[in-house]
């Protein structure tokens, strides 16, 4: 089967991958993030250390409430300031605890950040032996030499761009997965063997 013959496929892929590039160079920008009307920053790896150690059901997994949408918007809202309760809970009494939009906003916001993440699960089965802030700072620390702080700096979709490349240096026939692009193309191979009996 050619899959140049499926109708729309071609329109679709080139307008998932031209979606994809504005991502990649949106993650280099340094401009705020958006998320139902709130700016907030980037994601990066100070703010995914501190989900974890807030246990946050985003990052971790579990029941989405307005509360931990909250806690999330505060990590990464650009007045976040460790320890400070009156002004996490200012920040709080401003966005209104009960939008539920909130909920689809994050995920739509960690959607953006992992575009261009490894797909999950660990095919053998064993706990990771370090965390991924230590594989972020070992590959791109020994790549390019960059420090910790400045790795910390840079959003998490731009570290994903570095790491692909890596590995592409290491591996030239290594093959990636594009979210937004290959998800588009499978949609559509989908609806075209449904629609013609498969």
């Amino acid at each position: 089967m050619e899959l140049d013959k499926i109708p729309g496929l071609k329109e679709a892929v080139t307008e998932a991958e031209g979606r994809e590039e504005e991502l990649r160079e949106f993650a280099f920008s340094g401009l705020s993030e958006i998320i139902c009307g709130l700016e907030v920053e980037q994601l990066r790896i100070p703010h995914l250390r501190t989900l974890l150690f807030a246990k946050s059901p985003f990052i971790l997994g579990g029941i989405l409430t307005a509360e931990s949408a909250a806690a999330f918007l505060w990590i990464v809202s650009r007045d976040y300031r460790q320890g400070d309760g009156a002004a996490r809970d200012a920040f709080v009494m401003g966005i209104g605890m009960q939008k539920q939009d909130w909920i689809a906003g994050i995920r739509e916001y960690l959607n953006r950040a992992f575009t261009d993440a490894p797909g999950g699960g660990k095919p053998d089965g064993k706990s990771p032996i370090v965390c991924m802030s230590a594989v972020f700072i070992h590959r791109i620390a020994a790549a390019y030499g960059w420090t910790q702080p400045q790795i910390d700096a840079m959003p998490v979709a731009a570290l994903y761009q570095s790491m692909r490349l890596i590995s592409l240096d290491e591996n030239p026939r290594a093959t990636f997965i594009n979210r937004l692009s290959d998800k588009t193309r499978w949609q559509k191979l989908k609806e075209w063997k449904i629609a013609n009996g498969w």
